[in-house]
């Protein structure tokens, strides 16, 4: 399941891409600057419920200077950059993170933690000229050598729960509960009302305790 629809893959893609570029080459920023005023702008969380107004309905020029804007880094903003046939690293980075993000549905915060704007920048030279795919594949090997860890284990253990916990207060099968966390069973095919219960007790939403869907490139 992708992050929104892809009707819109092609703006986001452009306009995200524009946004960073911007942000760094008329702005100054750093790229990691960008990221951060976008996470704690709320645009981010928007753009991952696939509001349209923050996908399509802004300029990625727009979206830089919103997202700084909304983090009181308000300032006299330099005209759009004129687009060239030769893009910059941070124009494709922005290019790959947004279609990273539509295709494994990973929350922004999450890509931030493993693999920020900076070191996407660091990957222009190797794969600048290749699919977006091979991204995803780099990309998912990054997550992989970090943390092999379940979505749901991540959250049990930052509320600091054990499974017997869980369990106890969802109301849940704890041998259930071990094979979700081991990928014996596929919680993504879970009950609605086990989801549920899980989440409310986590505190999180549904979305926070699924697995990724993301199909081998072929």
């Amino acid at each position: 399941m992708h992050a929104f629809a892809e009707t819109y893959l092609s703006d986001a893609m452009g306009n995200l891409a524009e946004a960073v570029d911007y942000s760094v080459n008329a702005c100054g920023f750093c790229p990691d600057e960008f990221n951060d005023a976008f996470l704690a702008s709320g645009l981010a969380a928007a753009w991952e419920a696939g509001s349209p107004k923050v996908l399509s309905g802004m300029s990625g020029t727009e979206l830089a200077q919103n997202a700084f804007t909304r983090i009181g880094r308000e300032r006299s903003w330099p005209e759009p950059l004129v687009t060239a046939l030769d893009r910059s690293p941070e124009f494709w980075a922005g290019w790959v993170l947004a279609y990273y993000q539509w295709y494994s549905a990973r929350r922004f915060g999450d890509i931030r933690r493993v693999l920020p704007l900076s070191r996407i920048v660091k990957l222009y030279t190797p794969l600048h000229e290749a699919s977006e795919n091979r991204f995803v594949d780099r990309a998912e090997s990054f997550f992989k050598a970090r943390d092999t860890r379940t979505r749901l284990k991540c959250r049990r253990e930052l509320a600091g729960m054990s499974q017997s916990d869980l369990a106890r207060r969802a109301s849940v099968n704890i041998r259930n509960i071990q094979q979700y966390e081991q990928r014996v069973k596929d919680i993504n095919r879970a009950a609605g009302a086990t989801l549920r219960a899980m989440a409310t007790v986590l505190g999180c939403r549904i979305e926070d305790i699924l697995e990724p869907d993301v199909p081998p490139t072929p």
